[in-house]
């Protein structure tokens, strides 16, 4: 279960991100390739854990960290939005 668990929700937590924010990621190559490779060197950390124990949590260490790195990054880049003109007051009734 816990093999499942730990290959199910680093695909999941991608392809959720990526859903939401497509807009955002797909004009920055970067980001994506920080978030695709975050999640390659995850599952290959999975791979060498039962052979090396010490390699394999630092690769998913370092995985996860790039992840998050990309979802910072793409936080801090994203426009400010527009905060409505507090001078202007629609009344309804004056219609």
């Amino acid at each position: 279960m816990e093999k499942i668990l730990s290959i199910i929700v680093p695909a999941m937590l991608l392809a959720y991100y990526l859903k939401t924010s497509w807009l955002d990621i797909k004009d920055k190559k970067i980001l994506l390739v920080l978030m695709i490779g975050g999640t390659v060197l995850f599952y290959v950390g999975l791979l060498f854990r039962p052979i090396n124990q010490l390699l394999g949590s630092t690769l998913q260490l370092v995985a996860t960290c790039l992840f998050f790195t990309a979802v910072a990054i793409n936080i801090s880049n994203r426009p400010k939005e527009k905060a409505p003109d507090p001078g202007f007051q629609q009344d309804e009734d004056s219609e």
